[in-house]
């Protein structure tokens, strides 16, 4: 496949010519995925949710001017970064205009003890996760920057999820730091031009749904809402929100999952997930479970899709049939085959 294979997003040349009247600065505009539309509408619900912050700790020499200058250049170079969300629903679209300025905070806690330099990072963090953002004004991010101590600095990186997955994370630190030697050393910039987020959305556009349809039609068929883990019981208190229960493997526990997984010509994934739908059949007492499980949405034949930052991962419906017919490894097979399907048409 080539570039030219995948032709840039279509747009209806009356809201072009709408939008390009309301904002002089317009580059591009394209439709919304049906993923940031779902995000826009519950954040439309409540401002700080999908607000994501990370927040490493820095060590080292650092200069923040030339850092500060790096983060720019980022933006500068991925569309995403520019792009305000106009419309709303099905016409949702994502309006790229040519500069945005980095909304940059910075502080110097140096002489602060450790117990006060915690407490006023997480008020500002909450403060700031609070905040939201207005869809309308790119760019949906924040960058802080807390000086602790000699060579020792803490990065607050706030933004909407509505940008960027996960995969995309890590390309952009990756993009920051190569610029940020650049901008010390004074040369050009190292990175040759990223694919466009663009070639992205031209591809969803040329995928004929109906297919795609019939597929999770027929797969959910006797289905209308997730199998629920019966013992989970929200708390008395009236107290709810998120939690994290973490269990590491052993090298050993590891390599003896890799090998069953290889052993069945299957994926340590589908190993978690035919867990998963065992322990919920096994509660339910249902002999059909469905589930949600979060696909990277990243289609192969787009050229240079793995170096792409934007938003393309979408959750969706895992079913595992459990029967006296299937032994284990028929079952692995059954689910390996349907998940595979199923990521196909998980673009939907």
């Amino acid at each position: 496949y080539t570039p030219s294979d995948f032709p840039l997003a279509r747009v209806d040349q009356a809201r072009l010519d709408e939008w390009q009247d309301r904002h002089p600065a317009l580059q591009r505009l394209y439709p919304a995925t049906p993923m940031q539309a779902g995000l826009q509408f519950h954040s439309m619900l409540d401002t700080s949710a999908y607000v994501v912050q990370t927040y490493p700790e820095l060590r080292g020499k650092l200069d923040p001017v030339a850092f500060r200058a790096a983060w720019q250049q980022v933006l500068d170079r991925h569309d995403i970064f520019r792009t305000a969300f106009v419309g709303e629903g099905e016409a949702l679209h994502q309006l790229v205009v040519s500069r945005v300025y980095l909304p940059w905070h910075e502080e110097d806690w140096s002489d602060l003890p450790e117990d006060e330099q915690t407490r006023r990072f997480e008020a500002f963090r909450n403060q700031d996760h609070q905040a939201g953002f207005d869809f309308d004004c790119p760019p949906l991010l924040r960058i802080a920057l807390f000086r602790l101590g000699q060579d020792r600095y803490r990065l607050l990186w706030t933004q909407h999820h509505i940008l960027l997955d996960g995969w995309s994370m890590p390309l952009v630190y990756r993009d920051v730091m190569w610029l940020y030697r650049a901008q010390l050393q004074a040369t050009a910039s190292p990175l040759p031009p990223p694919p466009s987020y663009e070639r992205y959305i031209g591809w969803l556009q040329s995928k004929a749904p109906e297919q795609a349809h019939a597929h999770w039609r027929d797969l959910l068929r006797n289905f209308d809402a997730p199998t629920p883990l019966v013992v989970d019981r929200l708390p008395g208190d009236g107290e709810t929100g998120y939690f994290e229960l973490h269990l590491e493997l052993s090298v050993a526990q590891t390599q003896a999952l890799q090998a069953l997984a290889k052993a069945h010509r299957t994926t340590v994934n589908i190993l978690v997930q035919w867990s998963w739908a065992y322990l919920l059949h096994r509660y339910s007492g249902e002999s059909e479970v469905v589930f949600g499980a979060t696909i990277s949405g990243r289609p192969a034949e787009v050229p240079g899709v793995e170096e792409m930052v934007g938003l393309f991962i979408n959750t969706i419906p895992v079913k595992v049939t459990f029967g006296e017919e299937l032994n284990i490894a028929e079952s692995l097979a059954t689910l390996h085959d349907s998940f595979q399907r199923s990521t196909e048409h998980g673009y939907l």
